[in-house]
């Protein structure tokens, strides 16, 4: 397969996915041109105003109480867009926050303070997992939501899985609000219809998970 037939398969698939996640009212035919054409980076901007209130937007939607940008975060839809080859879509199935450092995230103490919106990666030290992390609270306090599973399709991946998909390692630092990052999710709650979210504690954090209703 050519180069160019290779964009506008992968940039076709990538769309196909995208429609079904995202809202029917959403008109995302212009991040469909741009894939096809192998325009990654006008693709990235479209699905960021598309997405999530960023850069447009005077509050950031990560400053608030972790909780609640945890609750946010489950069911929405995230997309990664990097280049010819690289790109994935999916939706965020289970989501945990942490907010003091004598939990298991303690020696992310950086990424629990940081701006919010800023990407972490928390690497297990007992057992080989990683997860995407990022920073989420108010003004002065410390929180952090990790990304712990989440479907591509019909595929159910856990947090390891999802980090390694994205390349975690690269998006450490960038922002998801600044728009810096390649990874790109929705910080407006919109659960689908049909489910509901179910909240429990566990390893010393909240855990919301997406669960048929």
């Amino acid at each position: 397969m050519s180069r160019d037939r290779k964009k506008a398969a992968i940039g076709a698939e990538t769309f196909k996915f995208l429609k079904s996640i995202l809202p029917g009212c959403a008109d995302i035919s212009g991040v469909a041109d741009a894939l096809k054409s192998g325009d990654f980076t006008s693709a990235r901007r479209t699905l960021k105003a598309m997405l999530g209130p960023y850069r447009p937007c005077p509050v950031n939607p990560f400053e608030d109480d972790t909780e609640l940008v945890a609750m946010n975060l489950v069911g929405a839809p995230w997309a990664y867009i990097r280049g010819l080859g690289n790109n994935r879509a999916g939706l965020l199935t289970k989501v945990s926050m942490f907010t003091d450092v004598e939990g298991p995230r303690a020696e992310y103490e950086e990424v629990l303070s940081a701006e919010p919106g800023t990407l972490g990666l928390f690497k297990g030290k007992t057992r080989p997992y990683r997860a995407v992390l990022v920073s989420a609270h108010k003004p002065g306090e410390m929180g952090v939501v990790a990304f712990e599973e989440t479907t591509i399709g019909d595929e159910r991946m856990k947090k390891t899985d999802l980090a390694n998909l994205i390349d975690a390692e690269q998006e450490v630092g960038k922002s998801l609000y600044r728009g810096t990052s390649n990874l790109v999710c929705s910080s407006v709650r919109n659960i689908p219809a049909g489910f509901r979210v179910e909240r429990k504690k566990e390893h010393g954090g909240l855990y919301f998970v997406l669960r048929k209703a």
